[in-house]
């Protein structure tokens, strides 16, 4: 009778290693349940970044096409209704009592007594530089957070977008340089650009020009803040001849 018997201690002994090894599979199976949900979840992260990245590209083509409808060839050949009374202060216009804006050709840039605003000549990387120099300021309820296409480092959690967009047309002794009325975009953080935009208040200078000052130059601004559709906004041009600079609101035929 030992036989059997041990036969059936055997089969217990089956059955209880059997029942131990029976989890092996379902771990097996949990572990990759969750490795797949990590690569869906990762996979999901980078379509959205992908989207976001798409959708901003989008926007600022979008942006820079609406821009380039803003400004206008300058060819002296096309004359035109405009307004060169030389005053102090370009005051700006909006749709939002959330920003104000202007632009000054008066003094100096806040700080910086050796950027004049205003027609003038001073050394720029060790040469005489003759231009027009102009401080655009003004505040926004929200913060600057973007220059351009550019983050803030001065405050990134900002909401406004500063802007400078330009056209021109040069006669250097006919040698002649134009934009061919497409607007692009002037502004852009580099060595030498002048701008404060920490708080609600901004400012940022810029002086056009050349170091010959005997030419011919017609020039058109839009300088702006926006927030989605909130926009403020001066236009604003300048005539250089060699007699000096004479500049206005509005853009130039």
């Amino acid at each position: 009778m030992k036989p059997p018997a041990a036969k059936g201690k055997t089969s217990q002994l089956d059955r209880s290693r059997s029942s131990h090894r029976a989890p092996g599979p379902t771990m097996s199976y949990l572990q990759t349940r969750v490795r797949a949900s990590r690569l869906y979840e990762a996979a999901f992260i980078l379509a959205i970044a992908e989207l976001t990245r798409r959708l901003h590209q989008a926007c600022e083509q979008a942006y820079d096409k609406q821009a380039a409808d803003w400004l206008l060839p300058q060819n002296p050949a096309n004359q035109g209704p405009t307004i060169e009374d030389d005053r102090d202060v370009l005051p700006g216009s909006g749709n939002s009592p959330n920003c104000n804006i202007y632009v000054n050709f008066t003094g100096t840039y806040p700080g910086w007594s050796t950027r004049p605003n205003g027609p003038s000549t001073f050394l720029w990387q060790g040469l005489p530089h003759t231009g027009l120099g102009f401080t655009v300021a003004g505040s926004v309820n929200g913060g600057i957070g973007t220059i351009g296409y550019q983050p803030n480092p001065q405050n990134p959690n900002g909401s406004w977008t500063m802007d400078q967009w330009t056209s021109r047309y040069i006669d250097d002794n006919g040698r002649v340089q134009s934009d061919n009325g497409k607007a692009r975009r002037d502004i852009r953080l580099e060595i030498g650009f002048l701008y404060t935009a920490a708080g609600n208040s901004f400012s940022w200078y810029d002086n056009p020009g050349a170091a010959t000052p005997n030419i011919i130059r017609r020039q058109n601004f839009t300088v702006s803040v926006t927030r989605g559709s909130e926009r403020c906004e001066v236009k604003f041009h300048f005539i250089q001849t060699p007699n000096g600079f004479h500049w206005g609101p509005g853009l130039l035929p």
